[in-house]
């Protein structure tokens, strides 16, 4: 049998610098061939945005990744990032009616059932952020598509509220906790085959944090240029980082009627009819990013909630996690 070849899979946490790996890095390491997203044309690794779902509960699709991954794999390493894998754990979906929130250890196990164990090791890299910024950069992204279209969440007041004051073990929450799933991920992939990456690091020390991606993916770290170590990408966002949400367009409204009225009936489209749709905006809500802010008390409490198993992460994968804020050392 020939020599495994190593499949690195990005999988988020989303809003964690993944723009600036995805457009910067990945495609740029001299000994890793970059597969792009899982629908990057560029790189011929190309699915819909839907699959990503129907990776988790569709045997045929998981089975299709391996041959579709022996056509597209050329070097012994190869790389993919899809935040999608780790967001579809934070954005709830409407299906047939119901709101729906997939677990991150069905995705995690999916993951593991996709890709063939006698010809790939898997390795997965986590990026996380601090959560504070992480909910507020969380409901900018999903403001449109979802928290708009309930009274209870049309502010991020009225969300943070709820979140807050929900005692609660709710999948949303539980979804956050980067220890819980990092754990989940360690244990379908066993520990050696896990590496945490962290925003704040990148933000504020981008040479330590590029060495520290560079030992877990193999590669020499000296070829990491200055003038790459500082590009980033999405600078369009308040003080805080938060992805001003700019426009709702015509494709937004159409699910939006769908997803409210016929709830059962599947619309399709290609992806011309897509991008023609998403071209035209019926309003802009630059207003809504401004709106987006908290006291020092309600970060606090975020914080506090997930202080011990920060922790435990930061003890785990000697992160130094409280120098970035996650918690007080």
């Amino acid at each position: 049998m020939e020599n495994k070849k190593t499949i690195f899979i990005h999988i988020g946490y989303p809003k964690t610098g993944t723009t600036t790996l995805q457009n910067h890095f990945f495609p740029n390491i001299e000994d890793i061939q970059y597969l792009g997203k899982f629908y990057d044309k560029e790189n011929k690794f190309v699915f819909e945005d839907e699959l990503i779902a129907k990776i988790i509960f569709n045997d045929e699709v998981r089975s299709q990744i391996s041959s579709t991954l022996d056509d597209s794999v050329i070097k012994n390493k190869a790389i993919l990032s899809e935040e999608a894998f780790l967001f579809d754990c934070l954005r709830i979906s409407r299906i047939k009616g119901k709101d729906y929130l997939p677990s991150c250890n069905n995705i995690a196990m999916a993951l593991r059932r996709a890709f063939d164990e006698n010809r790939y090791d898997v390795k997965i890299l986590i990026s996380i952020r601090k959560h504070d910024d992480m909910i507020a950069s969380l409901y900018a992204q999903s403001y449109t598509h979802y928290y708009s279209k309930y009274n209870e969440t049309d502010t991020f007041l009225k969300f943070l509220s709820l979140f807050l004051e929900d005692k609660s073990e709710h999948a949303f929450k539980k979804s956050l906790d980067y220890n819980d799933v990092v754990s989940q991920y360690k244990k379908i992939f066993g520990d050696r085959n896990i590496h945490v990456i962290v925003f704040e690091q990148l933000q504020h020390d981008p040479k330590e944090f590029y060495n520290n991606l560079c030992d877990f993916l193999g590669v020499d770290g000296n070829c990491i240029q200055k003038e790459f170590i500082d590009k980033q990408e999405n600078i369009r966002s308040t003080s805080h980082g938060y992805k001003r949400i700019r426009k709702t367009t015509l494709l937004d409204k159409l699910y939006f009627f769908k997803e409210k009225y016929l709830p059962i009936a599947k619309i399709k489209l290609s992806k011309r009819q897509k991008e023609w749709l998403r071209s035209i905006v019926l309003s802009k809500n630059d207003h809504i990013s401004k709106s987006i802010s908290m006291s020092s008390e309600q970060r606090k409490a975020i914080l506090e909630i997930y202080e011990d198993a920060n922790k435990k992460l930061s003890q785990s994968f000697k992160l130094s996690l409280g120098k970035y804020g996650y918690y007080k050392d």
